[in-house]
C-alpha cells in the first residue's frame, strides 16, 4: 500500500506568512498509516515541491507518534 495518496487538487487563494493573498492550490493528501486526511495550501503543483511538502507532513505525523510513547 503506498504511504500517501494525492486525493485532490483545486485551485484556491489563500494567506502566505505575511497576510498577503496568494493564488495557488489546494492539494488533499490521504496518509494511509494514521487512515488521516490533510490539506496543503501550495503556491505551485510543481511535483518536487508538493513531494517534498507531503514527505515533510509525514516526518511531524511521525514525530507526532512518538509523543504518544
Amino acid at each position: 500500500m503506498a504511504e500517501y495518496k494525492v486525493e485532490r487538487v483545486q485551485p484556491t487563494v489563500y494567506l502566505d506568512g505575511g497576510g498577503k493573498p496568494v493564488r495557488g492550490f489546494l492539494v488533499r493528501v490521504s496518509l494511509a498509516r494514521w487512515n488521516e486526511i490533510h490539506e496543503l495550501e501550495m503556491p505551485t503543483l510543481d511535483p518536487d515541491k508538493v513531494r517534498e511538502e507531503i514527505e515533510a507532513l509525514i516526518a511531524l505525523r511521525e514525530e507526532l507518534d512518538k509523543l504518544s510513547k
